[in-house]
């Protein structure tokens, strides 16, 4: 729960007076939900402002007034009451889409100057080459006559950048094959809202992307992890596909483990793919932080039956905040995820 008001002490009217009334207002505009749990009178002195004893003296009128309830060993809570028509969100918040683990969503809420996210991966501030940047976006900025709604697939000149792009990878696409997205993540909604089906299964390494999981997860998808070797993806140990079934892989660099999966493992992968028709993410966010010797071509590199779906972004080699991605695939799908991209967004 954050409080960022504090009250007046220069007004007439009382200290506690103005917490009760803030406290009133955040819970009739359902700011502070039933039953949600008010911080420790320490920590809500610290926030306010105020002394301790005043805010006893709040939180007592609020209880005599109903609004709060207090039990020993369970804290202060927002009570269920009658002097409002205070909507329960409650009974809306547990949707499809799963939530953060709690330690996660404290971190997000705590960020700012005084902490560091690591888990991350980002550029310090300080080493992010802004002289550098500026210079280019003063460069691009003559480009940009109009700031309409770009065409479903995105910016052509920009899909036309990343042909030339790909074909570095020794990927060989056409503007109409790439989808630009707002980064990796999305194209994985994407992917799960229009192709899976409920009760699909998604199989992966069995370690893999924290994110990718939750966002299968959340489209009721079925995950189930496959080991790795030295040489990558253990593929034989995925069974014959008895209902609508996909692979999600990062072959080069792979979260958390940071292999890399062989030439060879890759081809294998590819003709064990295509007989079992089975389609193939290639989640490549990490391909290009080599240092001294390059990964294999990317799968899609290798794939000539279209069984790849390639997502790229630039969060890990220029920025995240720009939340630039692209997905690479055959033209139906690309049709598909983009029409739904419209819908969405």
């Amino acid at each position: 729960m954050q409080i960022n008001w504090r009250p007046d002490p220069n007004a007439t009217v009382p200290l506690y007076q103005q917490i009760s009334t803030y406290c009133r207002q955040q819970i009739q505009q359902g700011n502070w939900l039933l039953g949600e749990k008010l911080p420790a009178q320490r920590q809500l002195a610290q926030q306010f402002g105020v002394n301790r004893s005043t805010i006893v003296t709040a939180l007592n009128d609020l209880q005599a007034a109903g609004v709060l309830t207090s039990a020993y060993g369970n804290g202060t809570r927002v009570a269920s009451n009658t002097w409002s028509l205070t909507l329960d969100w409650h009974h809306y918040l547990n949707g499809q889409f799963n939530a953060n683990l709690p330690t996660i969503q404290t971190i997000n809420r705590l960020e700012n100057a005084d902490y560091l996210r690591l888990s991350t991966g980002e550029l310090a501030p300080e080493l992010f080459p802004q002289r550098l940047i500026q210079t280019k976006l003063k460069t691009i900025t003559p480009q940009i006559t109009q700031m309409n709604y770009l065409e479903p697939l995105g910016a052509l000149n920009l899909r036309q950048a990343l042909v030339k792009r790909l074909h570095r990878w020794q990927i060989n696409v056409q503007p109409e094959n790439i989808l630009i997205t707002s980064g990796s993540l999305q194209a994985l909604e994407l992917i799960s809202v229009a192709l899976l089906r409920p009760g699909a299964t998604v199989y992966t390494e069995a370690a893999t992307y924290l994110k990718s999981l939750q966002v299968f997860q959340s489209a009721a998808a079925t995950i189930k992890g496959i080991p790795q070797d030295a040489s990558g993806l253990c593929y034989w140990q995925i069974p014959p596909a008895t209902q609508q079934q996909l692979l999600y892989t990062i072959p080069s660099f792979q979260n958390p483990t940071g292999s890399v999966m062989t030439l060879a493992r890759r081809q294998a992968l590819l003709q064990f793919a295509q007989q079992q028709q089975l389609p193939l993410i290639e989640d490549t966010a990490y391909q290009e932080l080599w240092l001294e010797t390059p990964p294999p071509l990317p799968l899609k590199a290798l794939d000539h039956t279209g069984n790849v779906l390639y997502l790229g972004t630039i969060s890990k080699t220029l920025a995240p905040g720009l939340r630039l991605g692209w997905l690479v695939g055959p033209t139906a799908v690309i049709r598909r995820l983009s029409d739904v991209k419209m819908q969405t967004d």
